[in-house]
């Protein structure tokens, strides 16, 4: 049973209005990890898009760098999960917009899982149990507040 879910978003500059869907980016660069879930549907977008690509610079970072670099100026954007930007607005004392993407959901499943070993089904399924009733009675989502600003186990 899932969590939490944390839709993908473009990231742009705090302030930055002249993205508001993948469209605006075509014919820009920003930064991609290959074989990623993003990375193969910007792939597959730009296969339908070859017009006006949208350019992507494959690198090894993590999501704090990849961010970094788009408030930093280097890059006019970034697509990851919303929830990791907030994060890194902790984490490195910087601000970030996020643009939402209408078929984010199409780009990657963003939903968070606790992973059992196959044959502990008896642990899951305790596990499943718990988790339902802290989503029905609140406390989920009340964990979530007191963490992030937004609550993500809205829609699991």
């Amino acid at each position: 049973m899932s969590y939490f879910k944390s839709p993908t978003v473009i990231v742009v500059p705090k302030g930055d209005k002249s993205i508001k869907s993948l469209e605006d980016l075509q014919g820009k660069e920003i930064q991609a990890i290959s074989g990623t879930a993003v990375a193969m549907y910007l792939e597959d977008y730009n296969e339908k898009h070859s017009d006006n690509p949208i350019k992507l610079a494959y690198a090894e970072a993590d999501t704090a760098t990849f961010i970094h670099n788009v408030t930093a100026g280097r890059y006019p954007a970034y697509i990851c999960n919303e929830s990791y930007v907030e994060q890194v607005e902790k984490q490195l004392g910087i601000d970030a917009d996020v643009v939402p993407i209408e078929n984010s959901d199409e780009i990657q499943d963003s939903r968070a899982y606790f992973l059992f070993r196959k044959d502990d089904t008896k642990l899951k399924e305790r596990f499943d149990t718990v988790l339902k009733e802290m989503r029905d009675d609140g406390t989920l989502s009340k964990l979530c507040l007191k963490y992030t600003k937004k609550d993500y186990t809205q829609g699991i």
